[in-house]
Protein backbone atom coordinates (compact mmCIF):
# COMPACT_ATOMS: atom_id res chain seq x y z
CA UNK A 1 0.00 0.00 0.00
CA UNK A 2 2.62 2.22 0.78
CA UNK A 3 4.72 1.88 -2.48
CA UNK A 4 1.27 2.39 -4.09
CA UNK A 5 0.87 5.32 -2.50
CA UNK A 6 4.62 6.52 -2.95
CA UNK A 7 4.04 5.96 -6.33
CA UNK A 8 0.75 7.93 -6.81
CA UNK A 9 2.45 10.81 -5.55
CA UNK A 10 5.71 10.88 -7.57
CA UNK A 11 3.58 10.72 -10.79
CA UNK A 12 1.34 13.48 -9.39
CA UNK A 13 1.27 16.03 -12.76
CA UNK A 14 3.66 14.08 -15.04
CA UNK A 15 2.90 11.71 -17.70
CA UNK A 16 4.18 8.72 -18.95
CA UNK A 17 4.82 9.00 -22.94
CA UNK A 18 5.73 7.44 -25.81
CA UNK A 19 8.34 8.52 -28.41
CA UNK A 20 6.90 10.87 -30.83
CA UNK A 21 7.12 8.21 -33.95
CA UNK A 22 5.00 6.20 -31.52
CA UNK A 23 7.87 3.76 -30.58
CA UNK A 24 10.45 3.19 -27.93
CA UNK A 25 12.15 0.46 -29.55
CA UNK A 26 14.43 3.38 -30.52
CA UNK A 27 15.27 5.13 -27.28
CA UNK A 28 15.97 1.03 -25.74
CA UNK A 29 18.06 0.39 -28.49
CA UNK A 30 20.54 3.59 -27.52
CA UNK A 31 20.27 2.70 -24.32
CA UNK A 32 20.98 -0.68 -23.67
CA UNK A 33 24.13 -0.64 -26.52
CA UNK A 34 25.19 2.75 -25.08
CA UNK A 35 24.75 3.52 -21.65
CA UNK A 36 27.29 0.98 -20.36
CA UNK A 37 30.04 2.32 -22.56
CA UNK A 38 29.64 6.04 -21.14
CA UNK A 39 33.02 7.16 -20.08
CA UNK A 40 33.20 10.86 -21.26
CA UNK A 41 31.43 14.11 -20.72
CA UNK A 42 30.76 14.23 -24.70
CA UNK A 43 30.00 10.50 -24.57
CA UNK A 44 27.17 11.39 -22.58
CA UNK A 45 25.71 14.21 -24.23
CA UNK A 46 25.92 12.06 -27.34
CA UNK A 47 23.48 10.43 -25.92
CA UNK A 48 21.11 12.26 -23.97
CA UNK A 49 20.51 14.40 -27.26
CA UNK A 50 20.54 10.95 -29.61
CA UNK A 51 17.69 9.75 -26.64
CA UNK A 52 16.06 12.88 -27.02
CA UNK A 53 15.78 13.26 -30.78
CA UNK A 54 14.22 9.88 -31.13
CA UNK A 55 11.65 11.19 -28.58
CA UNK A 56 10.92 14.64 -29.76
CA UNK A 57 11.34 14.04 -32.96
CA UNK A 58 8.41 14.46 -36.04
CA UNK A 59 7.80 11.15 -38.32
CA UNK A 60 8.69 13.32 -41.45
CA UNK A 61 12.18 14.43 -40.35
CA UNK A 62 14.78 11.68 -39.87
CA UNK A 63 16.34 11.11 -37.05
CA UNK A 64 19.83 13.82 -36.97
CA UNK A 65 21.46 16.03 -34.69
CA UNK A 66 21.92 18.83 -37.49
CA UNK A 67 18.12 19.47 -38.06
CA UNK A 68 14.48 18.99 -37.38
CA UNK A 69 12.50 19.57 -35.27
CA UNK A 70 14.96 18.87 -32.15
CA UNK A 71 18.60 19.55 -32.65
CA UNK A 72 21.92 21.00 -31.71
CA UNK A 73 22.84 24.41 -32.49
CA UNK A 74 26.37 24.79 -33.03
CA UNK A 75 26.61 28.58 -34.12
CA UNK A 76 29.76 29.41 -32.07
CA UNK A 77 31.30 26.50 -33.93
CA UNK A 78 32.57 25.02 -30.63
CA UNK A 79 34.36 22.01 -31.29
CA UNK A 80 33.34 19.93 -27.97
CA UNK A 81 29.74 20.82 -29.22
CA UNK A 82 30.76 19.41 -32.48
CA UNK A 83 31.69 16.25 -30.80
CA UNK A 84 28.59 15.50 -29.31
CA UNK A 85 26.66 16.06 -32.74
CA UNK A 86 28.68 13.67 -34.43
CA UNK A 87 28.86 11.09 -31.92
CA UNK A 88 25.10 11.25 -31.61
CA UNK A 89 24.53 11.16 -35.10
CA UNK A 90 26.67 8.13 -34.99
CA UNK A 91 24.40 6.68 -32.73
CA UNK A 92 21.48 7.19 -34.69
CA UNK A 93 22.75 5.85 -37.85
CA UNK A 94 23.33 2.51 -35.55
CA UNK A 95 19.21 2.59 -35.40
CA UNK A 96 19.37 1.07 -39.06
CA UNK A 97 21.71 -2.26 -37.82
CA UNK A 98 18.93 -3.07 -34.94
CA UNK A 99 17.63 -6.45 -35.99
CA UNK A 100 14.04 -6.92 -36.29
CA UNK A 101 11.99 -8.15 -33.49
CA UNK A 102 14.50 -6.94 -31.18
CA UNK A 103 13.64 -6.22 -27.66
CA UNK A 104 15.56 -4.52 -24.66
CA UNK A 105 17.00 -5.73 -21.68
CA UNK A 106 15.37 -2.88 -19.59
CA UNK A 107 12.50 -1.08 -18.69
CA UNK A 108 12.36 2.56 -19.83
CA UNK A 109 10.01 5.33 -19.19
CA UNK A 110 9.29 9.03 -19.91
CA UNK A 111 7.88 11.08 -17.77
CA UNK A 112 6.80 14.14 -19.17
CA UNK A 113 5.79 17.63 -17.20
CA UNK A 114 4.55 20.63 -18.04
CA UNK A 115 5.71 22.44 -15.65
CA UNK A 116 9.71 20.81 -15.27
CA UNK A 117 12.34 19.12 -17.31
CA UNK A 118 11.70 15.64 -18.55
CA UNK A 119 13.30 12.78 -17.27
CA UNK A 120 14.08 9.65 -18.45
CA UNK A 121 13.78 6.46 -15.80
CA UNK A 122 15.96 3.23 -16.54
CA UNK A 123 14.82 0.10 -14.61
CA UNK A 124 16.81 -3.07 -14.63
CA UNK A 125 15.24 -6.72 -15.49
CA UNK A 126 17.63 -8.10 -13.68
CA UNK A 127 17.38 -11.63 -12.55
CA UNK A 128 14.49 -12.80 -10.77
CA UNK A 129 13.99 -13.88 -7.02
CA UNK A 130 12.13 -16.77 -6.13
CA UNK A 131 8.57 -15.96 -4.07
CA UNK A 132 9.80 -16.66 -0.28
CA UNK A 133 6.57 -18.94 -0.46
CA UNK A 134 8.22 -20.90 -3.17
CA UNK A 135 11.73 -21.27 -1.67
CA UNK A 136 9.65 -22.42 1.66
CA UNK A 137 7.60 -25.15 -0.21
CA UNK A 138 10.88 -26.24 -2.41
CA UNK A 139 12.78 -26.86 1.03
CA UNK A 140 9.76 -28.61 2.75
CA UNK A 141 9.99 -30.61 -0.95
CA UNK A 142 13.95 -31.84 -0.13
CA UNK A 143 13.39 -32.15 3.43
CA UNK A 144 10.41 -34.33 2.65
CA UNK A 145 12.36 -36.79 0.04
CA UNK A 146 15.67 -36.82 2.47
CA UNK A 147 13.89 -38.18 5.17
CA UNK A 148 11.57 -40.66 3.33
CA UNK A 149 15.10 -41.65 1.65
CA UNK A 150 16.83 -42.12 4.75
CA UNK A 151 13.88 -44.39 6.69
CA UNK A 152 14.46 -46.44 2.85
CA UNK A 153 17.64 -46.79 3.72
CA UNK A 154 17.01 -47.89 7.49
CA UNK A 155 14.53 -50.70 6.26
CA UNK A 156 16.80 -51.59 3.64
CA UNK A 157 19.87 -52.39 6.48
CA UNK A 158 16.98 -54.23 8.65
CA UNK A 159 16.42 -56.48 6.64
Amino acid sequence: MKRTMWLCSLLAGVALVTAARGDMIDVTYLYDHYAGGIDTNESAAALAASIWECVYESNDNPLSLSGGVYWIDNFRHDPIVQTIVELGNSMLASLSEMPIGYTSSADLWILRSTEHQDILVAGGRGPSVPEPLTMTLLTLGGTGLLVKSRRTLKKIATR
